[in-house]
């Protein structure tokens, strides 16, 4: 997805550098090959990084780059850092991945306290947040340890290599059981593989496998296309609950020499 910025009064100068001071984490690498896909257009069209830059040009950029804002504005909290510390189940040089509460977003926002971001950095390391999950959505979640990584992985999420599973609990059984929906979200092309698990009391276990990343994309796959909404899924009209039953509960991340499998099976309260 594509997010814009506008040039301030008080910036002169090059594209890069605008880049950079927005986003202090942001590796130049990264804004050359953004501008050679057009991923970054000023005032829709293509530019070098050393084009200069005057009051009110409009710059858009990935929404991928909001993970390299800067960090020195980070809350120093020991006990949300232990929390976020309690959180992981896989940790290497590079990556650690979390486990996921219900009910903390991935990012800060309008009334948000405080999310897994500000959790894993307010500590004395940097983390730098690879995806995201919705608010409501627990299970596993991504952070680079520096950037090199964080780069690495957020060109193997748009590449398809990444891959990511979810488990959703329905009180309706889909029809036909399994397939590909395909159906565009938010003027977007958009893509979910599902296949039917089994059946849980008066209850409905599904396997999900998004292709795209657009927001909120299996909760309204779910809805829209099967007419399955997820349990507590207030928002899109699933049966009421007292939370949302929707887990990411595998990832398969293509490391530099290997392909790492994580599980983290969902804990849902049914009754």
């Amino acid at each position: 997805m594509i997010k814009t910025i506008t040039t301030p009064k008080e910036f002169s100068g090059r594209l890069d550098r605008f880049l950079r001071k927005s986003f202090p984490a942001l590796p130049q690498a990264l804004i050359e090959k953004s501008i050679r896909k057009k991923c970054i257009l000023v005032n829709h069209e293509k530019q070098k990084s050393h084009c200069t830059l005057k009051e009110g040009d409009v710059i858009s950029y990935p929404t991928s780059f909001e993970t390299f804002r800067a960090t020195q504005e980070k809350m120093q909290d020991p006990h949300l850092y232990q929390q976020f510390l309690n959180m992981i189940v896989y940790e290497d040089d590079d990556i650690c991945v979390i486990n996921k509460p219900y009910n903390i977003a991935s990012q800060g926002g309008k009334n948000v306290k405080y999310s897994i971001d500000d959790m894993a950095n307010a500590g004395n390391k940097t983390y730098f947040l690879v995806h995201r999950l919705d608010k409501e959505t627990t299970g596993l979640l991504i952070l680079a340890k520096n950037s090199l990584s964080a780069t690495h992985l957020m060109h193997q999420l748009q590449r398809k290599h990444l891959k990511k599973y979810y488990v959703a609990i329905t009180h309706i059984k889909p029809n036909p059981t399994s397939g590909v929906i395909i159906q565009p979200l938010h003027d977007v092309s958009a893509a979910t593989r599902y296949r039917y698990i089994k059946q849980i009391g008066s209850y409905h276990a599904l396997l999900l496998k998004p292709y795209t990343g657009r927001k909120h994309q299996i909760r309204l796959h779910l809805k829209d296309v099967l007419t399955t909404p997820i349990i507590g899924d207030k928002k899109y009209g699933g049966l009421e609950h007292k939370r949302m039953l929707l887990h990411a509960y595998k990832l398969k991340i293509p490391m530099k020499h290997k392909m790492l499998t994580i599980k983290t099976y969902p804990q849902f309260d049914l009754t």
